[in-house]
């Protein structure tokens, strides 16, 4: 494949990586900084039900109607809605936004993939037929794009684990003088509870300040 057909998916790998980047990272912290009334669990069940019914009802009309690029930027607009619900967080921002939310990814793998797609075709309608490159060259740069775009669960995580926990000052007590036996190990796991009075001297889910979640 030329050049100047590889930039169009080099651009669009680069945006989507960003774009999950960011909206990953925030997601899967739901259930840890939005800990009161399950407002983080309520917002992620929310984003994923209303994902699943976009991605099956939804998606396909919007390719179809708008085509590729304009449904690109409607997943664009889900993940701005859904990040903007996390600064002011409460039922009457969070349920929304993961309504709106939910559009994101849903429509924004099957539009890249098309948007790959239509690329080389249009690639492949441009050249004789005696130079038209072998099958499994999609298959390549499918691949490629996957594997980028991928990764943003491990960038997204990254930015979060700088963000809540690498800042943080350390105390002047350290693991070292802590002794594990003072911990009960009754709320670890699927038993843990962050109301409950066990786990309330356990601050390693609490963010430091309101200024850390906005970074996010």
């Amino acid at each position: 494949m030329s050049e100047n057909k590889k930039i169009p998916i080099y651009v669009l790998t680069f945006g989507m990586t960003l774009a999950l980047s960011a909206f990953l990272g925030t997601m899967d912290l739901q259930s840890s900084i939005h800990i009161s009334h399950n407002l983080g669990t309520i917002s992620l069940s929310i984003l994923y039900g209303c994902g699943l019914l976009i991605c099956l009802f939804v998606t396909p009309l919007l390719l179809c109607n708008l085509g590729v690029k304009r449904t690109l930027l409607l997943g664009e607009v889900g993940f701005l809605v859904f990040t903007l619900g996390n600064f002011y967080s409460g039922l009457a921002t969070m349920i929304p936004g993961s309504i709106i939310g939910s559009m994101g990814e849903s429509l924004f793998w099957p539009a890249g993939i098309s948007y790959v797609n239509h690329v080389f075709n249009e690639y492949q309608d441009s050249i004789p037929d005696d130079q038209k490159p072998q099958d499994n060259v999609k298959n390549v740069w499918f691949g490629r794009y996957f594997g980028v775009a991928k990764t943003s669960v491990i960038w997204g995580n990254l930015l979060a684990y700088a963000v809540l926990y690498a800042a943080r000052k350390v105390g002047t007590h350290s693991m070292h003088n802590t002794t594990l036996t003072e911990f009960n190990y009754n709320t670890c796991g699927s038993n843990f509870c962050k109301v409950s009075k066990n786990a309330k001297g356990n601050h390693a889910y609490n963010p430091k300040s309101k200024t850390s979640v906005y970074i996010l």
